[in-house]
């Protein structure tokens, strides 16, 4: 892929990208940059985000630059049939707008829209949701994508039913 990578949920976070990408990838570098007239917007059910079109809306995030192949097989296996890569314009920093790929919602049912903050998710979700990764990522390579999503629902289970005993 020859555009930078436009990531706005968990990727965001250092943690779940060396999760996903693996420690040690020097030649992964990321930036801010935003996207106009979206939101993030909790999937139902889970605590990751989506974007929905909002008039005025300025949804934050990283663009990733220097992903190789291996990166974005991991990246699509972490990403699930719920996303498919679509080109996009982004901001960046200094104001400019450049040419970008993201990740849109393909299977998102609806629902009404909650807002998602990567902030208030590093501090409520952040630690149940790495494991969760650690986890479903140990079985990239070596799952199909229907063992991959029943391996995940049932650590939602195992986490929600752990959440509900406390």
């Amino acid at each position: 892929m020859s555009l930078p990578l436009f990531v706005y949920g968990s990727m965001r976070d250092e943690d779940v990208r060396a999760v996903v990408l693996g420690r040690d990838r020097p030649e992964v570098r990321s930036e801010p940059a935003w996207m106009t007239g979206v939101a993030a917007a909790l999937v139902p059910g889970e605590s990751y985000p989506y974007l929905v079109f909002v008039e005025g809306a300025r949804a934050p995030g990283e663009l990733l630059h220097g992903l190789d192949e291996k990166c974005l097989d991991s990246i699509l296996f972490f990403e699930g049939d719920e996303y498919a890569f679509v080109e996009c314009a982004v901001e960046r920093a200094g104001g400019e707008r450049a040419a970008a790929m993201h990740f849109g919602g393909v299977a998102i049912p609806e629902a009404p829209v909650v807002t998602w903050s990567l902030e208030r998710w590093q501090a409520q979700e952040k630690s149940r949701f790495l494991s969760m990764t650690r986890q479903y990522m140990a079985v990239w390579r070596r799952a199909t994508r229907a063992q991959a999503e029943a391996l995940w629902q049932r650590l939602l289970r195992e986490h929600a039913a752990t959440d509900s005993d406390r």
